[in-house]
């Protein structure tokens, strides 16, 4: 839609909006913000949505930088995938470990009993000197 300044305020001015071909043209250079009501006001007579009046015009080859960074994206979610993966592992033989560790100590303490009774036994089976 091809509009002048001038229309434009017209249009805003029959909807109850109060905005000079002044006013317009300096939103256009972006030395004066925009109210809501304004922009609503402006995206009406134009024709179009709010979103599409404040959306940028897209910058040429933003599709491939966006390919690429969902890409990235992508690789480095299947790499987070396989540390977890070898976190549990190293987890599971961590468990594992401790539990063997706890097992020998058992063990180890049961010799030790079995020792000192043997010990004892051996003490009190031997003659005294005297």
């Amino acid at each position: 839609m091809s509009i002048t300044q001038a229309g434009l305020a017209k249009a805003l001015k029959a909807g109850g909006i109060k905005l000079d071909p002044t006013a317009i043209t300096r939103i256009e250079k972006g030395e004066r913000g925009v109210g809501l009501n304004e922009a609503l006001g402006i995206a009406h007579v134009l024709g179009c949505t709010l979103d599409h009046l404040l959306d940028p015009v897209p910058t040429p080859g933003i599709e491939e930088q966006v390919r690429e960074v969902t890409d990235a994206v992508a690789q480095i979610e299947n790499e987070i995938q396989v540390l977890e993966g070898h976190r549990t592992l190293l987890q599971n033989q961590q468990m594992e470990i401790e539990f063997r560790a706890r097992e020998l100590q058992d063990r180890l303490r049961a010799h030790a009993i079995r020792l000192d009774e043997l010990r004892e036994k051996v003490e009190r089976s031997s003659p005294t000197d005297g």
